[in-house]
């Protein structure tokens, strides 16, 4: 299956099945595995966020 026919399959741009495929071509499996989120969490992940707290939007 070629990275566009992925691409369409999952209702992805053709830009992320073109990075799945370069991981798998030059890692292997494992290395299609989800990575740890970057980036700063969720105000209601936040440590000191109150019980129940969900953020509002503006």
């Amino acid at each position: 299956m070629t990275p566009p026919q992925v691409a369409r399959r999952l209702r992805v741009s053709r830009m992320p099945a073109y990075a799945w495929h370069a991981r798998w071509r030059n890692g292997g499996v494992t290395t299609l595995r989800s990575k740890r989120q970057r980036g700063r969490p969720p105000r209601a992940d936040r440590p000191g966020s109150p019980p129940g707290h969900t953020p509002t939007a503006r």
